[in-house]
Formats: structure tokens, sequence, C-alpha cells
């Protein structure tokens, strides 16, 4: 009886818990823009070659935040199986 008690006030904590925890503020006043480019050049029958870029624009899109560059390959071995090999 004292395992189930004990069990039932974890769990009680535990909710009560998720309850009234607060995560993170969502911030309403900054507007962001992601932007993506790829572009794909093949190769062989096989292989391509891409080159990958991200950027995120914040503070009122007024500022470059981020910027991601990847360079790579994409192998098919079949018709429907495609891999990757990549850097950043």
């Amino acid at each position: 009886m004292k395992q189930i008690t004990l069990i039932g006030f974890v769990l009680a904590l535990i909710v009560f818990g998720v309850l009234f925890a607060n995560a993170q503020t969502a911030d309403t006043e900054d507007n962001q823009s992601w932007n993506d480019v790829q572009i794909t050049v093949p190769m062989t029958e096989k292989f391509d070659f891409f080159l990958q870029g991200t950027w995120r624009f914040g503070k009122d899109i007024s500022r470059l935040n981020d910027r991601r560059v990847a360079v790579g390959y994409v192998y098919k071995p079949t018709k429907s199986l495609r891999t990757n090999r990549n850097a950043v």
C-alpha cells in the first residue's frame, strides 16, 4: 500500500510540475527570414554535385544572424535510393 501511495505522489508531482513549468518565452517583436538555396549539377548517371546555402536574417530582417554553406555529392546506386556526403 505504501508503494502505491508513493507512486501516486510521484506522479502527482510530475503532473503538477509539468502544468506549471515555464519554457522559453516567444519573442513576438522580431521578424526573421530564413532563406535556403541549393544548386545541383548532374555529373554522371550515378553522381550529382551540389552546393547549398542557408541564411537567417534577424533583428527585423536587418542583420545577417546565421549563414551556412555546404558542398557535397549525391550517390544514386538505384533509381529510388540516394545518399549524400557533404562538408559544411
